[in-house]
């Protein structure tokens, strides 16, 4: 059977993708690209994949006063392995760095969920490369027209 892909050929280089973002273990790869999938189409841009995993911040305004508001249910699975790997990314990496630099200000809980919304966007960034390179690489080369541009007449 040489020259055959394996089934899950094309979930590797996205799983070795996600790996190396800081706090994201190989099992939170998985549930995360189980939760999301593979075509990334359907979110144009990291705002719509953070909106849908309900990881946007709200605001509630009334009158001239405004207040934070939850954040919504989405996916508990996409949301309980990004909560994980925001507390695991609390080291000396930039992540642990964002998160001491808002946990001073906004309070540890809601540090946490702006990190696991950090890590969502980063996702979104390596994920949308992945599928560029390989669309790049499947296209075929174009055709160069062959003379100038034909105008007719009137």
């Amino acid at each position: 059977m040489a020259g055959r892909a394996a089934p899950g050929a094309a979930v590797l280089p996205a799983l070795d993708r996600l790996d190396e973002i800081p706090g994201i273990a190989r099992h939170a790869a998985q549930v995360i690209i189980a939760e999301i999938g593979l075509d990334m189409t359907r979110f144009p841009t990291a705002g719509h994949l953070v909106s849908w995993a309900k990881l946007s911040p709200r605001t509630i305004q009334s009158g001239p006063g405004s207040r934070g508001g939850k954040t919504g249910k989405g996916s508990p699975y996409a949301k309980g392995a990004l909560g994980e790997a925001a507390a695991a990314a609390k080291t000396g990496t930039f992540l642990g760095e964002r998160y001491r630099r808002l946990a001073k200000r906004i309070g540890k809980l809601k540090a946490l969920v702006a990190v696991a919304r950090s890590i969502l966007v980063i996702v979104w960034v390596r994920r949308e490369a992945l599928s560029l390179r390989m669309e790049v690489r499947d296209r075929p080369s174009p055709r160069r027209r062959s003379g100038g541009v034909k105008l007719e007449a009137a």
